[in-house]
């Protein structure tokens, strides 16, 4: 898993964090026991691991053990278990744990090869639903523990690799022990993670963390082995450490020593409602429901109908700013910190469950002074859908955007919502290629703005300058300009007019971030049009480097953080995939020249298990280069790491479509010739899908309600059928074909 948190441009502080649990992590909560009662005195679950700088430490590990057993005058073996240990061997047990407890403090005192243990206890019997649910969050409440306490003594990016011995959980009260598959686990994982970082209040902080990898490790890794002891050792209030060791373990831990706390949502609440912060009460009532614990319990329903209580009693000028806060929180999560998945969530939870109540609780005259706010939260999951390339539910929240907007045109206070609407609207359906709606509202937008500046102007020419900017407008210029270029795929007379909507919305904006995003949809334009010099100007303008030749720009991008690296590698890549396929000799030569100088091809972004979007892009035009280069090796492996992104249940649509224009791309430019081009386009063995399959599953499942996904993939499954079939003197007409369906998706 890679987060998508961003990484400053500093020095990234690098670490290994190997864990191993101990209890049953079967608790059921304490949500119904009031704030500050004493916790039972049953036996706490915990998490206890090593924080290590980032490095191979086996053979340190190995070293421990071989010594501590010595000590205790007991054989090594393979795999080693402190449980069995402890009961054949008692007296040996206490020698070893000793040893171990020793040498780890000799370790941490290493200035190069700081060894930390860490630990994270259950000491109020705290639940988060079932057993699973209970592990992944005290693995992500360490995480983010250690995160902030790191944080405190270094202000720079911050990435952790996580070891674990296995994706076991621990079995139900009627069921064995399970594996979950890795995905699975690294996505409950980083949805935990980002949920923590939001209680505790961090959001800001954390966008220099980021958990580089989840690595799974096995019962004979000496390095797990170890926090199995230490884990083991300290279970139950250490009670299992020789006495005489217990104050040194526990001054090793020290500050890394973390103990969850009783229903910190609750007090939350109860503190924000003391101070009238409706906003933050809002967002502590959000946070536990995604949580996953506490929602259905007598002590969350009281607070959360205090809650609705204060929210009915205030007047709606004054409920205004609450609910303007809450926007501006969930717009943060999902465009800044990039959490469209957690952003979305939240957003569903507040329309769904807080609204309702709020409408059925108002006097029905008063009703309509909640309109405004279902519609910033309509357009904030609508945009989340966006991010994630979920065109299905961006479709029905773009629906019920519809609905809702006549019903407050007329209150004009709000029109800024209204347009941000529609610019959401108008990116959902450029991804849904429906281009000539786009442009029509979003002129529109472009066109409202434009005159209002004028008309200010006109009023108060002493105060308005005759140039008045707007950010809104240049969003709605750049959505349409996006919507153009893609309609110029099919429309090469089109370009004339995309370029000067280029022009108008790099000038519309004002801040640099804002400017280069319009770089980047310039290049891209360029590189549909062909031209590839002015797109590689766009690209050097937008990295800020004076030279403009492929050698520049990778260097450039090498050194860029991961979210800027991401979509500038996209751009670069489609760059040097439409260079060959334009069999632009001289372009392709230094492209291919500049690529493997700036060893990007290691990138995560193209070499990891678990990434979110440009991911999928990147690869597709990896595959591409590599066919053209005649790697067909290459070009298959690239096309299986795209797959593997699409794996989990949560692949959109657009995930989809992309992988089906690359397998069919790929195919195409392997001639159509040998059972891997042919498997590409038909493949129905399970677990592998050729693009047929894939087509026949997006005209099933989702294109019903999006015609011009419908429209687009219309023709897609007589061309592959005929390419299947086709004579080899015929398999290039139809290649070219399949290439220029594919070209379509512009992703």
């Amino acid at each position: 898993m890679c987060s998508p948190l961003l990484m400053s441009r500093q020095a990234t502080l690098k670490f290994d964090l190997y864990i191993d649990e101990s209890g049953s992590f079967r608790e059921r909560g304490v949500a119904n026991r009031p704030i500050g009662t004493a916790s039972s005195p049953r036996i706490h679950s915990q998490i206890v691991g090593l924080l290590v700088p980032t490095g191979d430490i086996r053979a340190d590990a190995e070293k421990v053990h071989r010594e501590a057993h010595e000590r205790a005058g007991l054989e090594l073996s393979a795999e080693v278990h402190a449980t069995d240990i402890l009961r054949t061997h008692p007296d040996a047990y206490r020698t070893l744990i000793a040893h171990v407890v020793d040498q780890v403090s000799t370790m941490r005192g290493r200035p190069t090869m700081r060894w930390q243990p860490v630990r994270l206890v259950n000491s109020v019997h705290l639940g988060f639903g079932d057993v699973l649910q209970n592990h992944t969050n005290m693995v992500a409440e360490l995480v983010t523990r250690i995160f902030e306490r790191l944080h405190q003594t270094a202000n720079c990016p911050i990435a952790i690799g996580l070891v674990v011995e296995a994706y076991r959980v621990l079995g139900t009260d009627n069921h064995e022990d399970f594996v979950i598959e890795p995905e699975e686990y690294r996505r409950r994982l980083d949805e935990r993670i980002a949920l923590a970082i939001l209680r505790r209040g961090q959001a800001q902080s954390s966008s220099t963390w980021s958990i580089s990898r989840i690595t799974l490790g096995g019962k004979r890794w000496r390095e797990l082995q170890l926090c199995d002891l230490l884990s083991h050792a300290s279970f139950n209030q250490f009670r299992n450490c020789p006495m005489s060791h217990r104050p040194r373990f526990q001054a090793m831990l020290k500050n890394f020593d973390f103990k969850l706390a009783v229903q910190p949502e609750l007090v939350q609440i109860d503190e924000a409602l003391e101070q009238c912060d409706f906003a933050s009460a809002v967002k502590a009532l959000a946070i536990a429901s995604a949580l996953g614990r506490s929602s259905d319990t007598d002590a969350f329903l009281e607070r959360r109908r205090a809650v609705e209580d204060a929210l009915t009693r205030t007047n709606a000028p004054a409920r205004a700013p609450h609910f303007q806060i809450i926007l501006s929180w969930l717009e943060q999560l999902i465009d800044i910190q990039r959490r469209a998945d957690m952003g979305r969530a939240l957003s569903q939870w507040i329309l769904k469950e807080l609204v309702p109540s709020l409408q059925n609780r108002l006097r029905e005259i008063e009703r309509s002074t909640l309109l405004w706010f279902e519609l910033g939260l309509q357009r904030l999951i609508l945009t989340a859908s966006n991010h994630l390339g979920d065109l299905q539910t961006g479709r029905m929240a773009c629906t019920t955007v519809d609905k809702l907007l006549p019903r407050i045109a007329g209150q004009w206070d709000h029109i800024s919502i209204m347009m941000e609407a529609l610019v959401a609207q108008g990116v959902h359906l450029t991804d849904s290629f429906e281009h000539e709606e786009v442009i029509r509202r979003l002129a529109m937008v472009a066109q409202y703005y434009q005159d209002l500046g004028s008309l200010l102007c006109d009023a108060m020419p002493s105060v308005f300058p005759e140039r008045v900017r707007c950010n809104l407008r240049g969003k709605a210029l750049g959505t349409a300009l996006q919507a153009q270029t893609f309609a110029a795929i099919d429309e090469p007379e089109q370009l004339d007019h995309a370029r000067k909507l280029s022009d108008e919305a790099i000038d519309e904006f004002c801040t640099p971030g804002d400017k280069e995003r319009q770089y980047q949809y310039r290049a891209h334009l360029e590189t549909i049009a062909q031209c590839f010099k002015d797109a590689r100007g766009w690209l050097a303008k937008g990295l800020k480097s004076s030279d403009a030749d492929h050698a520049s720009i990778g260097g450039a991008i090498a050194t860029l953080t991961s979210f800027d690296k991401g979509f500038y590698l996209l751009h670069w890549l489609r760059l040097g995939a439409e260079i060959h396929l334009a069999r632009n000799l001289r372009e392709a030569t230094a492209f291919d020249a500049a690529w493997q100088s700036s060893r990007l091809g290691t990138s995560p972004w193209l070499t990891a298990d678990s990434m979110y979007y440009p991911a999928h892009g990147i690869r597709r035009r990896a595959a591409i280069i590599s066919a053209k280069r005649g790697d067909e090796n290459a070009a298959l492996s690239a096309v299986g790491r795209l797959r593997a992104l699409s794996k989990d249940t949560s692949a959109s649509l657009t995930m989809y479509l992309i992988e089906a224009a690359t397998q069919i791309e790929i195919a195409a430019l392997l001639g159509l010739n040998g059972q891997p081009a042919r498997r590409l386009l038909d493949d129905s063995e399970p677990g592998r899908r050729g693009a047929s399959q894939l087509v026949q599953l997006m005209m099933r499942e989702w294109t019903a309600s999006l015609p011009g996904i419908q429209r687009l993939l219309e023709p897609w499954p007589d061309a592959i059928s005929a390419a299947l079939v086709a004579k080899k003197a015929e398999r290039g007409s139809h290649a070219r074909t399949l290439l220029r369906l594919a070209r379509r998706i512009p992703y």
